[in-house]
C-alpha cells in the first residue's frame, strides 16, 4: 500500500501544470491559419429559426427553435446519406421533416 502511495505522489508531483479557467484564454496564440466554420441561419415560413454549420464534407451540425416548443432541437445530419442523430422536444416525423428541408434547401 505504501508502495502505491508513493508511486500515486510522485506521479501527481511530476506532471506539469496545466491552465485552469477560460480566463487563461489567450487570444494571441489562436493561428491565423485557423478559419471559422461555413453556416448560417435563417427563418422558415413560419418563423421557426434555423442555425446551422459545416462540419466536413456532407456533415452538419443543426440547430432549430421551433416556434411551438420551449427548448431547441438540435442533431447532426450526414446530407449525403440522410442520417442524422439529435435530441429535443419534436417527435421523428417532424424532426425528418426538418432534416429532409435542411439537406434539400437549407443549407445553401
Amino acid at each position: 500500500m505504501i508502495k502505491l502511495l508513493t508511486a500515486l505522489v510522485a506521479l501527481t508531483v511530476a506532471m506539469p501544470a496545466v491552465a485552469g479557467t477560460a480566463h487563461d484564454f489567450d487570444p494571441s496564440n489562436v493561428s491565423a491559419s485557423q478559419t471559422a466554420r461555413k453556416g448560417g441561419c435563417y427563418s422558415t415560413e413560419d418563423g421557426d429559426r434555423v442555425c446551422f454549420f459545416l462540419v466536413t464534407n456532407e456533415i452538419y451540425s443543426v440547430g432549430i427553435n421551433d416556434l411551438r416548443e420551449t427548448d431547441p432541437e438540435v442533431f447532426t445530419v450526414d446530407c449525403h446519406s440522410g442520417e442524422y442523430r439529435g435530441y429535443g422536444p419534436l417527435s421523428k416525423n417532424v424532426t425528418d421533416a426538418y432534416v429532409q428541408g435542411f439537406c434539400n434547401s437549407g443549407r445553401y
